[in-house]
């Protein structure tokens, strides 16, 4: 099956796209959870500036077949072989604290390492043509109407863990790539962070339908966030006081090429918590 025709099968893409990630209920005897109060104001009110995704049909005009497995989607490069996705973004912060590592340029630009001009909700829908699945148990809800929580050591599986990479061009034309947390320092830990898997979680549906991620602009959090696609799993993940950015590239707006790759699955000792921040 072609990707034009998965995209076909998804209809109302806003509303497929967040359907395969339920509201998962509490285990039966789960770990302390760690309560998330970011981003709790997230409403569906219309907001000028908030950026809006390309309808279904939109986004199937915008549809190229590159070759037998690479397409273009937009501004992104989708290879159904490899699993890969490549956009477009720009560094935004060369020294200074980070909670995200990709936002939309609409979202929360002032505290992220990239943003970019791709909407969540249509990285949300090229992750799923790709055959990425959201991670049901890093998040859950007490009931419908809470706002998720983070489960201690969850279970993530095989289709939900992705690399992200950095590409870029020198002053001499030569491309070169980086993990993404290569351009993140730990204070806590006064080391770079560790290369590894993000967490695709695939955010939420608002009570109107429509994805949160999308509302918020924010597209991978440092700083666990339900209301984003995606989350760090490493330690300290709990602390927005920690992560900082040191990018190879020193001047901002610089263009990049960001690369989402298929990862191997991070394991327990990886994705532990650490104490929860009394800040928070």
């Amino acid at each position: 099956m072609t990707i034009l025709h998965h995209l076909l099968l998804l209809g109302t893409v806003a509303s497929c796209a967040c359907a395969q990630a339920p509201a998962v209920p509490a285990p039966s005897d789960p770990a302390p959870p760690v309560i998330i109060p970011k981003n709790e104001s997230v409403t569906a009110e219309e907001d000028p500036a908030k950026p809006k995704p390309l309808d279904p049909e939109e986004l199937k005009k915008s549809i190229k077949k590159l070759s037998d497995h690479e397409y273009q989607l937009g501004e992104m490069l989708l290879d159904t072989k490899t699993k890969e996705l490549r956009f477009p973004a720009m560094v935004k912060i060369v020294k200074g604290p980070l909670e995200y590592l990709i936002v939309h340029e609409t979202g929360s630009a002032h505290e992220a390492l990239f943003t970019t001009k791709v909407t969540p909700f249509e990285i949300n829908v090229a992750l799923l043509l790709l055959g990425y699945k959201p991670c049901e148990t890093f998040f859950f809800k007490k009931d419908p109407e809470a706002f998720p929580q983070a489960v201690l050591n969850p279970e993530i599986g095989p289709d939900a863990a992705f690399n992200v990479l950095v590409e870029w061009k020198d002053e001499k034309g030569k491309v070169t790539k980086n993990h993404a947390e290569d351009w993140i320092f730990n204070l806590a830990t006064e080391k770079t962070v560790t290369a590894g898997a993000w967490v695709y979680n695939a955010s939420f549906l608002t009570p109107e339908k429509q994805l949160a991620a999308q509302l918020s602009g924010n597209v991978i959090s440092l700083y666990i966030d339900p209301v984003a696609l995606a989350n760090n799993p490493r330690k300290g993940n709990d602390n927005d006081d920690i992560w900082d950015s040191r990018p190879a590239l020193k001047t901002t707006e610089t263009p990049v090429t960001l690369i989402f790759q298929k990862s191997a699955v991070p394991t327990k000792d990886d994705v532990k918590p650490a104490k929860p921040s009394s800040k928070k």
